[in-house]
């Protein structure tokens, strides 16, 4: 399937969804309540088996959370972005993939430790880098460090 096929499949499996794509990605972003449920769908459903999650990122937009994940068919060879948007700042969580995919176990305890961001059920949810008396979380945008005196303008 080349680029422009898998972009109608995603549109008409997810037409609830967002699309958008840069040179390399077809990104789709969706709301955090729905992540296992496209993920299942982009992993198990035979146009797309997204097999292979590479990448897990976390970002701070201020007003919201950004999971984003990239993931690849090792099969069909096509990759692509998901993103998933978190909109409670004060208690930001969302499903861990940890089970659909054994990468993210690791680089969901990384953003929850650096964003605060919960991963339900996520089975080892702790510090992977911080020591454990660490308070705060150090990437979001309004983390304030009086040693380092790191702030926004």
């Amino acid at each position: 399937m080349d680029r422009e096929a898998l972009k109608n499949k995603l549109i008409e499996v997810f037409p609830n969804a967002s699309f958008s794509e840069n040179k390399q990605f077809i990104i789709l972003t969706t709301t955090s309540d729905k992540i296992t449920e496209v993920v299942e769908t982009l992993k198990n459903n035979i146009d797309f088996r997204f097999d292979y999650m590479f990448c897990i990122t976390g970002e701070d937009w201020l007003n919201y959370f950004i999971i984003t994940y990239h993931l690849r068919s090792t099969h069909l060879g096509h990759e692509l972005v998901l993103k998933a948007k978190i909109e409670n700042r004060e208690k930001p969580e969302i499903e861990t993939l940890s089970h659909l995919y054994s990468t993210a176990e690791l680089n969901e305890r990384e953003i929850f430790e650096m964003y605060g961001i919960h991963f339900l059920h996520h089975p080892d949810l702790r510090k992977l880098l911080l020591p454990d008396e660490w308070e705060g979380f150090p990437m979001r945008k309004d983390y304030y460090d009086p040693i380092h005196i790191v702030e926004l303008e």
